[in-house]
């Protein structure tokens, strides 16, 4: 398949037959190499059994064609939307990881410098809990982005919560959560 030989692509649409002795191993070699793209597979008539296999070889969805043309539709637009949702997601944290950079974070402190150079070590050592804690307007909300958009974690949403809005009766269990039925209301 070789990488190199074309740009990737973004959806694969290949017409099976059973008796195709060359497809087996050409699946297998393309989803090895690039396995991150969806693959549908197209056939003349059904056949569950031939249908599980390739499934089980990579491919993504199976459809009798062109009977079910609508369907085809309908799962490449699903495919699309999923594939453009996850671009504009990569973009935001893109443009989240620009604005929230430590070299925007300006000051010749040597408390603050000393701050920044503790954030770079919560990032190396991949913590997903951080708590801040500090004086309002200090930047604890600057720092909590910065650490998060600039750390392995910058794909998984941020959450910041500003402890001192909760009841103290709530903090515990907004942040470490809570059992079933350990207070009114508590489903899960």
């Amino acid at each position: 398949v070789g990488r190199a030989l074309f740009n990737v692509p973004k959806l694969v649409l290949i017409d099976v037959t059973r008796d195709n002795l060359t497809l087996r191993s050409s699946l297998k070699e393309f989803c090895s190499e690039i396995p991150d793209v969806p693959i549908i597979a197209l056939a003349r008539e059904p056949d569950h059994g031939f249908a599980v296999e390739l499934v089980k070889l990579g491919v993504s969805a199976y459809f009798i064609f062109p009977d079910e043309h609508r369907k085809i539709r309908d799962h490449v637009t699903l495919l699309y939307n999923d594939w453009l949702a996850k671009k504009q997601k990569e973009r935001f944290v893109e443009i989240q990881q620009e604005v929230y950079d430590f070299r925007s974070i300006i000051g010749t402190s040597p408390l603050l410098k000393q701050t920044i150079e503790r954030s770079r070590k919560v990032i190396k050592n991949n913590a997903r809990t951080v708590l801040i804690t500090g004086e309002t307007g200090t930047g604890k909300e600057l720092f909590a982005r910065a650490i998060h958009y600039n750390s392995a974690n910058r794909n998984s949403p941020f959450v910041g919560i500003a402890c001192t809005t909760l009841p103290e009766t709530l903090l515990e269990a907004e942040l470490f959560g809570y059992e079933k039925g350990a207070f009114t209301d508590a489903k899960e």
